[in-house]
C-alpha cells in the first residue's frame, strides 16, 4: 500500500527455472532515503516478513534476491516495492461552540489533519452532559458536522472527537474540546397599550417593559414599528430605556409597534411579527377645498 504504520507486513515470491533444483532461501533488503540498502531478511525460506520501527513520514524500499538449491544466486535488481510510513495519529477536535445555545437542538462541526500523511479515515464524537459519561454520539462517521437534538434547558454539552487515519493510527481521547448550555427560558416584554386608540399629535410616547429569569437581567431592548400594516422597521436598536418619545414621520396612518428583550446572557425573545400595540395618528387638520364659486344676491 502506498502508506503503512511503523509496523507492516512485506511478501514475496519466487520461482526457479523449470527443471530447475528449487529455491532454497531469499534474502530480502531495504533502502531509505540517504542511505545504501541494509540487510533485513537474510538466508529465510519465509515469503513474509513484518517489518518493525519504521521511522513517521519516511520511503522505504524493497527488493528480494533468491538463491537455489544448486547454489545459483539471483542479482539483486532495483527497488520492487515502496511504502510510506505513517506512525503518527491525526488530530482532531471538535469547533467552538457558543456559550449559550437558545434551542434544543443546535449544530456541531469538527475537523483534523493528519501529519502522517495517509489522511483521516473516520471520526469518533462523543458528548457528555455536565460532568457525567461520556456517551458515543457519531461513530466511524466521515462527517464534519451534525445536528444534536434533544438538548434540556440549563443543562451543559460538552463534545470530544477523535481522528483515526486511513493505516489505523488512533488519537486518544481527551478532555472536552467545546462546550455549550442550553437557555431555553430566555426574556421577554411588552409594549404598553396606547391610553388612547385615536391620537391627534405627530409625536407620542411608546412606554415599554420587560423581564427576565432569576438571576438574569435585560441587558437591552430592540424596538420595532410598522405603518398601515407595511413591512416592519427597527425603531430603537439595543435601548436600556423603557419607554420614548415617537414621531410618526409617515404622517396619519395606523402605527403598530413590537419590543424584543435580550438579557445580559444573550438570550434573546424572538419576534413574532405580530403587533403588541397600536394607534391612529390623525395630526392633520382637514381641508375644505371650494371646487366652485356661487355669487351671493341680496334681498
Amino acid at each position: 500500500p502506498t502508506f503503512v504504520n511503523d509496523q507492516f507486513d512485506v511478501t514475496w515470491s519466487g520461482q526457479d527455472n523449470s527443471g530447475g533444483s528449487g529455491i532454497a532461501y531469499y534474502d530480502v533488503q531495504y533502502l531509505i532515503p540517504g542511505d545504501d540498502w541494509q540487510d533485513w531478511l537474510m538466508h529465510v525460506t519465509a515469503t513474509s516478513g513484518t517489518f518493525y520501527g519504521a521511522q513517521n513520514g519516511v520511503t522505504y524500499q524493497f527488493r528480494v534476491r533468491a538463491v537455489d538449491n544448486a547454489g545459483n544466486v539471483q542479482s539483486f535488481g532495483g527497488a520492487q516495492a515502496q511504502t510510506i510510513v505513517d506512525a503518527v495519529a491525526p488530530t482532531a477536535s471538535v469547533n467552538a461552540l457558543p456559550t449559550y445555545t437558545f434551542s434544543s437542538a443546535f449544530v456541531v462541526s469538527w475537523g483534523g489533519t493528519d501529519n502522517g500523511g495517509s489522511g483521516i479515515a473516520y471520526y469518533d464524537v462523543q458528548y457528555r452532559t455536565n460532568d457525567g459519561t461520556w456517551q458515543n454520539w457519531q461513530v466511524q462517521t466521515t462527517a464534519t458536522s451534525a445536528q444534536f437534538t434533544g438538548g434540556h434547558d440549563g443543562v451543559t454539552y460538552r463534545f470530544r472527537a477523535r481522528g483515526v487515519d486511513q493505516v489505523g493510527n488512533v488519537q486518544p481521547l481527551g478532555v472536552h474540546q467545546a462546550e455549550t448550555t442550553i437557555e431555553l427560558n430566555g426574556p421577554s416584554s411588552r409594549i404598553f397599550p396606547f391610553a388612547n386608540d385615536l391620537i391627534h399629535s405627530d409625536t407620542f410616547t411608546v412606554s415599554w417593559l420587560g423581564q427576565a429569569e432569576p438571576g438574569k437581567r435585560v441587558l437591552y431592548y430592540d424596538i420595532y414599528y410598522r405603518f398601515d400594516n407595511g413591512s416592519w422597521q427597527l425603531w430603537l436598536a439595543q435601548t436600556p430605556n423603557t419607554s420614548a418619545p415617537f414621531t410618526a414621520q409617515q404622517g396619519d396612518g395606523v402605527y403598530q409597534f413590537e419590543v424584543q428583550a435580550v438579557d445580559n446572557e444573550g438570550a434573546t425573545e424572538p419576534l413574532t411579527g405580530q403587533p403588541e400595540a397600536t394607534v391612529v395618528v390623525d395630526a392633520v387638520a382637514p381641508f375644505i377645498v371650494p371646487v366652485a364659486w356661487l355669487p351671493m344676491i341680496a334681498q
